[in-house]
């Protein structure tokens, strides 16, 4: 019943670890991460913004395709610009904003907004776009837990299914990984966020529980 989606919690999550592969994903650098909030504007709030090289990287994550979001990202970009001296970080040169859709189908939320004569644009794509076969086997073999979540979420629908999920469970549960059992927790929680947003089969849900 949190006001905060659950997808917000999971992605955010994966996305500031420290060496996180999310963001190489994305290309986003291991930069400092920034304060998300606007003073003054309680009603906009960034999902990440990093500052690396004298450059912002802005990042929104969206479960849903949403006809606004062009001009979402164009007000961004101006609070941004309005509050830059709020980050403390000196000097900015460039502003890199990237939607990602993490939902089912293909990503509609398309650059440029355009309206009374102002273009804004911005990068887009969805996260299956990032798939390979070589990138999947990659993070499926990683040390790090939260890599295999982030292999379910870059698998293309077609080639999703609930065994994927099952075989994952198994593997951080039973994982010789060193990190205290919390990480763990954390770990499950988040592929069970995946499945979600993956539309895994209600009773495939009930049984990855």
């Amino acid at each position: 019943q949190s006001k905060i989606s659950k997808y917000d919690i999971a992605v955010k999550k994966m996305f500031t670890l420290e060496n996180s592969s999310f963001r190489r994903i994305l290309g986003v650098p291991n930069g400092t991460q920034l304060s998300c909030e606007f003073p003054e504007y309680d009603f906009r709030r960034a999902d990440s913004i990093v500052y690396f090289n004298f450059d912002l990287y802005h990042v929104e994550f969206q479960a849903t395709n949403s006809s606004a979001m062009p001009y979402r990202m164009y007000e961004y970009a101006y609070l941004i610009h309005k509050y830059k001296k709020h980050y403390g970080v000196g000097e900015i040169k460039n502003l890199h904003q990237i939607v990602l859709y993490i939902g089912p189908g293909n990503c509609t939320m398309h650059s440029p907004y355009i309206k009374w004569g102002t273009t804004h644009e911005f990068s887009s794509f969805s996260i299956c776009d990032k798939y390979s076969e070589t990138l999947f086997a990659e993070l499926v073999r990683s040390n790090e837990i939260f890599d295999w979540v982030l292999a379910t979420l870059i698998l293309p629908q077609h080639r999703l299914n609930s065994e994927i999920f099952f075989t994952l469970a198994n593997k951080i549960r039973s994982s010789a990984n060193s990190s205290p059992e919390a990480h763990k927790a954390d770990a499950i929680f988040l592929l069970l966020i995946a499945a979600i947003l993956r539309k895994l089969a209600d009773n495939d849900l009930m049984e990855l529980e």
